[in-house]
């Protein structure tokens, strides 16, 4: 579906109070996260049972984060760090403890500016591959995707190395919002 969900009695698309311009989710120990791109905050989501509503359970603004930070994916390392992608200027916030304290930056080198209007055409996903890897794409105009390698130590500011460019098919389109990698099926979804 586009706008409207086949089955709303499966899928919701009820607005959260209080949790305002969510972007990216994050599956973490059993807890559902997202983050504000306008307000540097963590949410962890709440449901109300069969049939219930998601509600906001609790909310961070952690330590460390610059202000005015469009923050727009999220992704976890396998040591559990979190990482928190920066839209507007490249930059990739480590979390430890999550999802408290920003421990490191790192530098992509991807340029968040866009063609026409404010620097909003950065880093929208990213997600952690196989053999100590990361997925990075930025939207539109001009989109791109690339692969870095992951630094040995997480919470040690770096600018990542290994960029890899990748090539995107057409049908891929000019706005990718999130991404994950499903080990079960060895896909990048």
């Amino acid at each position: 579906w586009r706008d409207t969900p086949l089955d709303p009695e499966r899928v919701r698309t009820d607005p959260i109070p209080e949790v305002t311009e969510p972007s990216d989710l994050l599956l973490r120990g059993g807890a559902l996260f997202t983050i504000s791109d306008s307000y540097g905050r963590i949410y962890q989501l709440g449901f109300g049972g069969p049939g219930g509503g998601v509600t906001l359970a609790a909310s961070w603004e952690p330590t460390g984060l610059p202000e005015k930070t469009d923050l727009e994916a999220l992704a976890e390392l396998p040591g559990g760090e979190v990482l928190l992608a920066s839209e507007t200027n490249g930059t990739i916030f480590v979390l430890s403890p999550f999802p408290r304290h920003i421990c490191a930056a790192w530098r992509t080198q991807i340029a968040g500016t866009c063609l026409i209007g404010r620097a909003n055409c950065g880093t929208e996903a990213m997600a952690v591959l196989p053999g100590r890897r990361l997925f990075v794409a930025k939207e539109r105009e001009p989109r791109a995707a690339y692969i870095f390698d992951l630094p040995d130590n997480p919470c040690v500011a770096t600018t990542l190395s290994g960029r890899t460019p990748l090539e995107l098919p057409d049908e891929v389109g000019p706005d990718i919002s999130a991404a994950t990698w499903d080990a079960a099926s060895g896909h990048l979804l």
